[in-house]
């Protein structure tokens, strides 16, 4: 039996530093922003996220998150 494993790879586009990578069999909008509130708690909150695909990037959860930490 195959199991479908997923990676969230959170990658500093100027740096190409990984922040971030977690690995689980489903990746939810809110568990990302819970991942990204743990980020720019170690870091600075960044301008801009852009994110290369899936549905989860672009959830209610996901955009509700850059609104109220006023990121694009």
């Amino acid at each position: 039996m195959a199991i479908t494993l997923r990676i969230l790879n959170i990658v500093d586009d100027v740096t190409k530093e990984c922040l971030g990578a977690t690995p689980d069999t489903s990746i939810s909008g809110r568990r990302m922003a819970r991942e990204l509130t743990t980020i720019v708690g170690r870091r600075r909150k960044p301008g801009m996220i852009v994110s290369d695909h899936g549905t989860e990037f672009t959830c209610n959860a996901m955009l509700g998150w850059c609104k109220e930490a006023a990121i694009d």
